[in-house]
């Protein structure tokens, strides 16, 4: 841990990337999960890239995603036994809770079966609150199309899940 404090106090503070996991770690989790069966894996390494490259989390937190996207992906490629997408024999996307209004199991099925483009603006903006503006360069579109797809991907959430 020594060491790595030293590489942190050169360009970013153990603070600033302890902080930036806790609000992001998760959702950056859940976005890889998508693409790959090893999503804690990718973080990991995309975080390390983070670090060599001394950047601010906070700033550079669209550049994370990316990362962790490129990375997904690439693992689901070279992965024989890996779909591009995750499976069902994954691990869950969501922790059931007795008390949750809506199945995780049903959440996570549903959004496999949204498609990729529609799914990952859902995920970038639900579960990791990015803005259009961020989402549009992860998502390869216009902000204006990524706010089409976050709403297209609720109206169909909210069908499949019997909710209108």
């Amino acid at each position: 841990m020594k060491t790595l404090s030293r590489r942190y106090s050169l360009g970013m503070k153990l603070e600033e990337l302890q902080h930036f996991l806790e609000q992001h770690e998760k959702c950056l989790v859940l976005y890889a999960r998508q693409w790959c069966n090893t999503p804690e894996d990718v973080v990991q390494e995309a975080l390390m890239e983070l670090v060599r490259k001394q950047l601010d989390p906070v700033q550079n937190t669209a550049w994370v995603y990316t990362v962790v996207r490129n990375k997904a992906v690439s693992v689901a490629r070279r992965s024989t036994k890996q779909k591009p997408m995750a499976g069902q024999d994954c691990e869950p996307w969501f922790e059931s809770n007795s008390g949750d209004a809506i199945d995780a199991h049903a959440a996570q099925l549903h959004l496999q079966e949204l498609d990729e483009s529609i799914r990952e603006v859902l995920v970038l903006k639900l579960w990791s609150g990015l803005s259009f503006e961020e989402i549009a360069p992860l998502a390869q579109c216009s902000k204006s199309e990524a706010h089409r797809r976050y709403q297209q991907g609720l109206e169909l959430l909210r069908k499949k899940m019997g909710l209108i």
